[in-house]
């Protein structure tokens, strides 16, 4: 019994722990899920789990996570599937149906589930690995809703997804269209799709609008397509090919300008690691059309082949061809903001030129790239060109790069050609960048006009400096420079433009400035005629919102450039200022010996071209200091002045030239030392017209109180007008011999003198002392005052009178040397003998005399004599009886008797010329006499 008991007793005990085993495996799924439960409350999770089915080869049930009323990660189903050869449960898939994410994602990006993060960041945590899982883990997601609360709004993706090894092999994701705003940013979301299939090949599209303050993009379309992609355990990325297409359709900036952009980018044989891209070949193709306040690109098409490339966040290395073509042309409010810049306005050519070169312009770029640990290299392949509409071409014929953003060493060469726009050359063989500032080596070579410098040439060598937008050129050695023409002032102007202490040229936020040294300068002033030489000059200038400046000449030397020569060379120095568009300038003019020759002030607008300068020269004549030759040539007959000649003038001028130049010359009390002896008290006051050429008004008076020629003229006085084409004598009388001296009007063209014809008038004139300073002193002796009426002509053949006659105003007497008549004289008979007694000793009561030249130089004289023999001593005529009868008497002089009555006629010639030659050496001796002196 107690056998039979005891067995009994275990088979009960066995019984009942079936029984207890069959209902636990019954309740295991209620188990289950209160130990789930009981593990989330313990984490602090909020969870709802029910347990559907758990078994040997699986599990399934459903999930909440989180608050009741919207958990963060939820499943209507859970699948959990184990490996059905092992005897412990070993998972190998998870399948989600219709599962729900809730997530917040911050401005920076990070995703996180706020209720469950503490638990996921738990889980991260731990290092250890499940027995319970496989490494091959797969994870299903089917019908995935995932919300995602960013600051920009709710963000909705549904899908399809699967992961294995913590990698997605296959997606279908959808973005769920609408509208999302941050930071003033908003979209407008229509399409977005992710697709990855297990063959590896993924594509992503995404279509929608954008907005913010600076632009609004509609109908923006992005494709992503990649094939054979593949995801490594590390991590890393690769894919057979790839491909890449953006297109912004309708971009519009703020202010309503648009742009166009899609982008094509081809990548064989492309892997990420991590954030590391590479490829063996990468291919793009970029065209756009941007229209905006500041550009309008069109037709815009650029290319890239890269070879070897490898880019991460810190770096990019590999090399490529890059080929860039397209249509740039500016807006028209940037357009006219540029032809109304201040200096440009100074340049109407000019503007016009740029605003016609602002048209489309057609832009072409070849170039190669190479970089290699953080350092890269570029260079043209091809001459980088814009070409304008309006026939301007910029042609950069090479240029290269190597280093580093902040060691940047290149080089360049650019020119600058046509329509209109001046020729500029641009050489510089090195520059360096740091990536804060630019210092370049650099030859600027170029012409330019501008406003009334024209023609402006320069080739400056120099260095270069930018820094924090503020520019300046220094230069290194003095440069050749040109300009062909200062407005009507000057023209052919050249010289060397040489360093100064400041930059040669530099300009910033504040303004720019001008600044270098002129040297060796000269040029032609055409106004005046005149060449200026040996110029040394200062010149600063400065732009602030205006011009302002000044040019500092320390040297100059004016001559004359007439084919006649008017003034001497002169020197001068001073100084010239701009300030509001005018240059108002003064200089002071010496003749290098330390004697002052006058001061000039000026001023020019520039906007008009319209001046006016205004002369004095206050010059003091002494004997050992200044004197008139050193002037002028034209005044070397004019030694040994004294005394003081005022000049004043006025020039007027507009762009076209002169309007008027007119001016005073006064003299007060002037003497000087002439051909003809010295001249004393001379005065006169001469009202000019003009100055270049010189012309004076009508009737202009001019005195001179003494001419100490041998026979002095005195109260001389001139009345005349002279212009370039003629010098008219209106009026001359001279007292003279005694008597006076007037000239009849006459004019001559100073230009190509000729013959003058005039008629002297002769008013008491004394004979005597102009025979005893001829050649016939001596010989001949003449007394009395003569009156009467020369006509004669003057020119290349000489002095020439024809039909003058002089008439004696009273009675007189004529004394003539037999010498005069050679040795006919000796041999004369009786009766010839009568005839030169007559002549030697002749007082006569009337007399008249016919001048007219004749051939040889020779004036021919016609003296009409009345009067009577009046020897020394009373004589009689005697004659011996014998000599009547032997017929002797006619062969031996007889005294001709006293008061023999004399009836005339006596026609004679001189040598005229020679005549005037022996006044001529008289006069020499009477100057060299007076020189002495």
């Amino acid at each position: 019994m107690g056998v039979k008991s005891g067995t009994k007793i275990a088979l009960s005990l066995l019984l009942a722990l079936l029984v207890a085993l069959v209902v636990l495996w019954l309740v295991r799924a209620q188990i289950a899920a209160s130990f789930a439960e009981r593990y989330f409350r313990q984490h602090g999770v909020n969870s709802r789990i029910e347990i559907g089915m758990l078994g040997l080869s699986g599990a399934s049930g459903r999930f909440a996570l989180g608050p009741p009323d919207a958990p963060e990660l939820a499943a209507e189903t859970i699948e959990l599937f184990f490996d059905p050869l092992r005897w412990q449960p070993y998972l190998v898939e998870v399948r989600l149906v219709n599962p729900v994410v809730r997530a917040r994602v911050d401005d920076r990006g990070r995703v996180t589930l706020p209720s469950l993060q503490t638990w996921l960041d738990s889980l991260g945590q731990s290092q250890e690995k499940s027995p319970y899982v496989s490494d091959d883990l797969a994870i299903v997601f089917t019908g995935l809703r995932a919300l995602l609360a960013t600051p920009a709004g709710t963000v909705e993706i549904d899908g399809d997804a699967k992961i294995v090894r913590n990698r997605p092999v296959s997606l279908a994701l959808r973005l769920k269209p609408g509208a999302f705003g941050w930071r003033g940013r908003n979209v407008r979301l229509e399409k977005g799709t992710l697709n990855l299939s297990e063959a590896g090949r993924m594509t992503v599209q995404v279509a929608g609008d954008y907005r913010d303050a600076m632009a609004t993009v509609e109908g923006a379309v992005m494709n992503l397509d990649f094939e054979r992609l593949a995801i490594g355990t590390d991590g890393s990325i690769t894919a057979g090919a790839s491909r890449a297409s953006i297109a912004l359709a309708g971009f519009r900036s703020a202010d309503a300008s648009g742009r166009d952009l899609r982008l094509q980018v081809t990548a064989p044989g492309l892997r990420f690691a991590g954030t590391v891209m590479e490829t063996s070949r990468l291919q793009a193709q970029l065209n756009a059309a941007v229209l905006d306040a500041k550009a309008r690109l069109t037709d815009v098409a650029v290319t890239l082949d890269a070879r070897n490339l490898r880019a991460s966040a810190l770096d990019v290395m590999g090399e490529g061809d890059i080929t860039l073509a397209a249509t740039a042309a500016f807006p028209p409010d940037l357009v006219r903001t540029i032809r109304a810049f201040p200096v440009l306005a100074m340049e109407p050519p000019l503007v016009a030129a740029v605003g016609r070169n602002l048209g489309p312009l057609r832009i072409g770029l070849k170039a190669r790239a190479l970089r290699r640990g953080g350092r890269m290299e570029a260079r043209l392949t091809a001459p980088l060109t814009v070409k304008a509409s309006g026939g301007g071409v910029l042609r950069v014929v090479s240029l290269s790069l190597s280093g580093t953003p902040q060691a940047l060493n290149g080089s360049l060469r650019a020119a600058l050609r046509g329509g209109g726009l001046p020729p500029l050359s641009l050489v510089s063989p090195r520059f360096t960048w740091n990536g804060q500032s630019l210092i370049a080596d650099a030859v600027l070579d170029g012409q330019i006009d501008f406003s009334a410098l024209r023609g402006v040439r320069a080739r400056l060598q120099g260095q270069a400096h930018y820094r924090d937008a503020a520019f300046r050129f220094t230069q290194a050695r003095c440069a050749p420079a040109g300009l062909a023409a200062l407005g009507p002032l000057a023209r052919e102007i050249k010289g060397q433009v040489c360093p100064a202490k400041a930059p040669l040229f530099a300009f910033g936020p504040k303004g720019w400035s001008l600044d270098f040294e002129a040297r060796e300068a000269s040029g032609f002033l055409p106004l005046a005629n005149a060449y200026v030489s040996a110029t040394a000059a200062h010149l600063a200038f400065i732009g602030t919102g205006g011009l302002a400046g000044t040019v500092t000449v320390t040297a100059a030397k004016l001559a004359d450039k007439a084919p006649v020569t008017r003034f001497n060379p002169e020197e001068g120095t001073g100084e010239i200022t701009l300030a509001n568009n005018v240059w108002r300038g003064n200089f002071e003019a010496h003749d290098g010996s330390g004697n002052n020759l006058g001061n000039i002030s000026f001023q020019h607008a520039m906007a008009t071209g319209a001046g006016s300068a205004h002369v004095e020269a206050p010059l003091v004549f002494a004997e050992g200091k200044l004197q008139p030759e050193r002037l002028t040539s034209m005044l070397a007959m004019l030694r040994q002045a004294a005394g003081r000649a005022d000049f004043k003038g006025d020039f007027v001028w507009n762009s076209t030239g002169f309007v008027s130049h007119t001016g005073t010359l006064a003299v007060r009390d002037f003497s000087f030392l002439s051909p003809m002896g010295r001249a004393t008290a001379m005065d006169t006051t001469l009202n000019l017209t003009s100055l270049l050429p010189p012309a004076t008004a009508p009737r202009q008076e001019l005195r001179v109180g003494r001419l100490a020629w041998t026979i002095p003229f005195t109260n001389t006085t001139l009345n005349f007008a002279f212009s370039t084409t003629n010098l008219r004598l209106e009026q001359f009388g001279t007292d003279f011999a005694s008597g006076r001296v007037a000239l009849a009007p006459f004019t001559i063209n100073p230009s190509a003198p000729s013959a003058i014809s005039s008629t002297a008038a002769l008013t008491g004139i004394s004979l005597e002392p102009l025979i005893a300073v001829s050649n016939l002193s001596g010989k001949a002796a003449l007394t009395g005052k003569v009156s009467g009426i020369v006509p004669f002509t003057a020119g290349p053949d000489g002095f020439r009178i024809k039909d003058g006659r002089l008439t004696s105003d009273g009675p007189g007497r004529l004394q003539l040397s037999r010498a005069l008549w050679g040795e006919s004289a000796l041999k004369a008979n009786a009766v010839q003998d009568f005839a030169f007694q007559a002549l030697e000793n002749l007082a006569f009561d009337s007399l008249t005399a016919d001048l007219n030249s004749v051939e040889g130089g020779r004036l021919q004289i016609v003296f009409r004599i009345k009067g009577r023999s009046d020897p020394p001593k009373p004589q009689v005529a005697e004659v011996e009886v014998q000599d009547i009868v032997n017929g002797t008497v006619l062969q031996k002089p007889v005294p001709l008797p006293s008061g023999t009555p004399i009836d005339l006629t006596l026609d004679t010639s001189l040598n005229f010329d020679e005549l005037l030659k022996s006044y001529a050496e008289a006069w020499s001796k009477s100057l060299e006499g007076l020189g002495a002196r």
